[in-house]
């Protein structure tokens, strides 16, 4: 058997057992709501790195104690075969170095006094177990080869996103942080386009991070963890002190604009009834601490100012609500005086010792009495109810009072009514007869209705509407008197005077009629009539024009009549 053969070449036999420990840097900035490393990668010190030659001379380990211990040399060469089979079945990654060094064990045992048979036997083994460990290496060798590719394919691409970061930066919306707009109104342009950036740079530190770590679990070569680590570090360096920048200015501007909210709401607070407003304005404030991107100490700070700040504003309230209960007793005190009021006078309208005007009397009374007393809004809302519960009776008997008025001012209206009736009936009937009656009979009749229309208790309305059915009545007596003058002998020597006195009568009555026809007109001519309005003095001034027609004829009778008597005098002159 050769050795040459069977043995593992010097780049194969080289065993390393890397101990890689990632090194943060110590004025790291603690961040407490996002959580990302900021530190630059160490370079991997070699001097950290155990490297095992083949027949080099390590500390011996717990197996290597126990091959020695044992008797004989087939027993030491089948515990080695064995741990060269444990170290590749062995869960998760196969012990590579356990299986070169317990391999090495065995080349010196097999050089020892083995019996032929089981040499052939556990030389098998041997050889298979070679086989099979040179199989799974370089089934490694190709995952690592991938898992660099695929982790330099990421910081590539991470690479090209922060040379184009001004770019994206632009595609990322403004934060608009609406909760906080009327509290923090100043500064809020500026929160929003840091938050901004610290958004983009956020993400990129989180894939710096995610990278570095999936690359400390990567076995692959020192060299080229090396190289992918220093490419890392520099993206870092890109990202982390700008970052670091934007979170102490953030930070700052958040510890002020706290500062200023609690000196400039704490005096009102405390002049405040209510501090829900407040509270949901800390609520707010503790809110927006946590979408931003804030160091730890700025965001410990602000709790704990708009902490005290709460409790500053619960204590005042506790303070108030005491005074309260003080004042509420006082209230009820009060409040007491007026049930004593209320209650007597219910007492003395149950018993009816009270007219309506003394019971309303009585309730403006306590009314006016508790607007002299200090009372508390709850107290002065159930006197309120206590008091319209008294004044509901009163309400009741009053109602009664005035349902009763109400059917006499009917039975009024109706005797009223039938009594116009009555008088228009009348009216009618003298109408009726005017040419049949003489004109003392008519004076008579008409005198009587004028007298009982005066002494009607009417509206100057309805009282005009019966005045205006008298009106033919009266037109014709006069009339009647004229015509009587007008039947006399020409000789009559008082013929002329009697002519005179109906031309002047009736000259009056036209004068009279012209009054009203220049009324009327001047009524249909307002805008504030309605239908009903309207209709009734076009009538009337309808009615009246036919009035002065026939009046103007009667006087131009009344002076030919006249014309003649003179004509006839001077003739017998």
């Amino acid at each position: 058997m050769g050795e040459s053969e069977d043995s593992q070449p010097q780049s194969e036999e080289l065993v390393l057992n890397v101990t890689v420990s990632q090194t943060l840097d110590e004025n790291n900035e603690d961040i407490a709501n996002v959580g990302l490393d900021n530190a630059p990668l160490k370079q991997l010190n070699e001097d950290s790195t155990t490297v095992q030659v083949k027949n080099g001379s390590t500390e011996p380990r717990d197996w290597q104690v126990e091959l020695e211990q044992l008797a004989t040399s087939e027993e030491k060469l089948q515990k080695a075969i064995d741990i060269m089979a444990d170290s590749l079945a062995q869960s998760g990654n196969p012990d590579f170095k356990t299986f070169w060094m317990a391999r090495n064990s065995c080349l010196e045992l097999f050089k020892g006094n083995i019996p032929p048979s089981l040499r052939a036997i556990q030389w098998e083994k041997y050889r298979e177990l070679t086989k099979e460990a040179r199989r799974l290496k370089d089934i490694f060798e190709e995952h690592s080869a991938f898992a660099v590719e695929q982790i330099n394919i990421a910081i590539e691409a991470l690479e090209r996103e922060i040379d184009e970061s001004g770019v994206n930066l632009e595609k990322i919306p403004v934060v608009q942080f609406l909760h906080v707009k009327a509290i923090l109104k100043d500064n809020l342009s500026r929160y929003c386009q840091v938050q901004r950036e610290l958004d983009l740079l956020n993400t990129y530190a989180t894939r710096i991070n995610a990278l570095r770590k999936e690359l400390i679990k990567t076995e692959i070569r020192i060299r080229q963890k090396n190289k992918l680590f220093q490419r890392l570090s520099i993206a870092g360096d890109r990202v982390f002190p700008r970052r670091k920048e934007l979170i102490k200015e953030i930070s700052t501007l958040f510890i002020e604009d706290v500062d200023a909210f609690i000196a400039d709401r704490l005096p009102a607070a405390k002049q405040n009834k209510s501090l829900y407003p407040y509270r949901e304005e800390v609520k707010a404030l503790q809110g927006f601490a946590k979408d931003l991107t804030i160091n730890t100490h700025a965001f410990s700070q602000a709790r704990l100012k708009l902490s005290k700040y709460w409790d500053s504003l619960k204590e005042e309230e506790k303070e108030r609500k005491k005074t309260q209960s003080q004042q509420k007793q006082f209230y009820q005190k009060n409040a007491e005086a007026v049930r004593q009021k209320i209650a007597e006078f219910n007492e003395s309208l149950k018993q009816s010792k009270l007219s309506i005007d003394d019971a309303q009397k009585q309730l403006k009374e306590i009314s006016n009495f508790m607007r002299t007393l200090e009372l508390g809004r709850d107290e002065l809302r159930t006197l309120r109810e206590e008091l319209n519960a008294a004044q509901k009776p009163v309400r009741e008997r009053v109602k009664e009072e005035e349902k009763k008025r109400r059917e006499q001012i009917l039975e009024k209206e109706k005797e009223k009514q039938k009594k116009i009736k009555d008088i228009k009936d009348r009216i009618t009937t003298v109408r009726d007869t005017l040419s049949k009656e003489e004109s003392s009979a008519l004076k008579e009749s008409l005198k009587q209705l004028q007298q009982e229309v005066k002494e009607l208790g009417i509206t100057n309305y309805e009282r005009s509407n019966l005045q205006r059915q008298l009106t033919p009545i009266h037109d014709a007596i006069a009339e009647k008197e004229e015509d009587e003058l007008l039947i006399l002998s020409d000789g009559h020597t008082e013929a002329y005077k009697q002519l005179e006195e109906v031309l002047q009568s009736r000259k009056e009555r036209r004068n009279e009629i012209k009054e009203l026809i220049a009324k009327y007109r001047k009524a249909c001519g307002s805008s504030g009539l309605d239908f009903e309005q309207s209709m009734y003095f076009n009538e009337q001034l309808n009615v009246e024009k036919m009035r002065l027609e026939k009046i103007n004829a009667n006087i131009s009778l009344v002076e030919s009549k006249i014309s003649e008597l003179k004509s006839k005098r001077k003739k017998k002159d």
